[in-house]
């Protein structure tokens, strides 16, 4: 299912549970509302059936939401009205976001396929088979190099106009949650290695090339579980409840902080806060201070349940879903809660924040 609700303003919430909105009754398509003309945070505005679940996030460009879905189709949706503009047809099932650059879309496909989509068509630019189901969503650098996992740990750098590819390697033997790519070209990731006593080890690629430019062993017996990056600070999560930051800006420096009294578990940055959902039923807010190599912890909202996404944060609101089916948009500094929903679900795409609305995926298909 693909939801669209109102953004929650800081001014306008109301306190307690607020707003609540419903999906239609007839499971299909709605659209109460163009964007920007509702009256209510919150309200749901539309949606749109699809024959599976939609687990991944949407990219939403110059007014069209792409997405794929368990039904192996890959939509193109109208954010105004919520009307499909076209679909396409895979050989699997699509669980992770597409990068959409330059007027292409890129994604891979339960069928062990890459593909590039024409963004007004939908028509097949080229597709590229690889050994296995490709992991994550691919990152585009330069609007001219697709780098994406295949398998559990082979990248792959390919040309973003014809899908050639420019090399590949294995990186371990487990990659569990995406590399980041920063704005300097390199490709930060996490890789578990199985044999002997195992360990995490730390990759930083240039994409151009596919060289590596340092590898480090972290730490026995760890995993990574989560990344994000943002103001050249890439974040990993360990599976043992600290964080791992690497600063572009020094020559790849990597640091591990352990976070206090709770285990975090999905990343988001903005405006140099980041900010982590976590097991003990709060989302903290925390700024990591270079100098010291330290968190500092800000603030922490209650959550209630776990929540199973990562999250979206735009001007001062928190957007998550939660293991209880529910979705909550949360101003940060003061806790209150501005509105909340019922998504039919657990939701576990990430939120994106465009254009006056909120959007993600559900996992009941509509």
């Amino acid at each position: 299912i693909m939801v669209l609700a109102g953004l929650a303003s800081v001014a306008a919430g109301t306190e307690g549970s607020g707003l609540q909105a419903s999906p239609s009754p007839d499971q299909g398509i709605t659209a109460s509302d163009p964007v920007g003309a509702y009256k209510k945070p919150g309200t749901l505005l539309w949606k749109v059936e699809t024959g599976g679940a939609v687990t991944a996030s949407p990219a939403v460009v110059d007014g069209v939401a792409y997405f794929g879905s368990g039904d192996n189709h890959f939509y193109a949706v109208e954010i105004k009205t919520g009307n499909v503009l076209w679909k396409v047809e895979t050989g699997g099932k699509i669980d992770s976001s597409a990068a959409v650059v330059d007027g292409a879309a890129y994604f891979g496909s339960g069928d062990h396929h890459l593909y590039a989509l024409d963004l007004k068509t939908g028509n097949l630019l080229w597709k590229l088979e690889t050994a296995g189901k490709i992991r994550f969503s691919p990152s585009v650098v330069d609007t001219n190099v697709v780098f994406f996992i295949s398998s559990s740990n082979i990248g792959h750098a390919v040309e973003a106009k014809s899908g050639r590819v420019i090399w590949k390697d294995t990186f371990g033997d487990w990659v569990r949650c995406p590399p980041v790519v920063m704005a300097q070209g390199v490709i930060y990731l996490m890789s578990e290695r199985l044999e002997g006593n195992g360990g995490l080890y730390f990759y930083a690629v240039e994409t151009i090339t596919g060289d590596v430019l340092r590898e480090k062993l972290l730490l026995t017996h760890n995993y990574a579980l989560a990344s994000a990056g943002a103001d050249n600070v890439a974040y990993f999560i360990s599976r043992w409840g600290g964080v791992y930051f690497v600063e572009t800006a020094f020559a790849h420096k990597m640091r591990f902080v352990e976070a206090p009294k709770f285990h975090p578990i999905a990343p988001a940055v903005a405006d140099g806060i980041a900010y982590f959902s976590a097991d003990d039923g709060y989302l903290h807010a925390m700024r990591y201070v270079s100098e010291e190599g330290s968190l500092k912890p800000l603030g922490k909202v209650r959550t209630g349940n776990q929540v199973c996404s990562s999250l979206a944060v735009s001007d001062g609101v928190a957007y998550f879903g939660a293991s209880d089916g529910r979705f909550s948009a949360v101003e940060v500094k003061s806790s209150r809660v501005c509105w909340e929903m019922a998504a039919g679900g657990a939701v576990t795409s990430t939120p994106v924040v465009a254009g006056g609305g909120v959007y993600f995926g559900s996992p009941d298909g509509g």
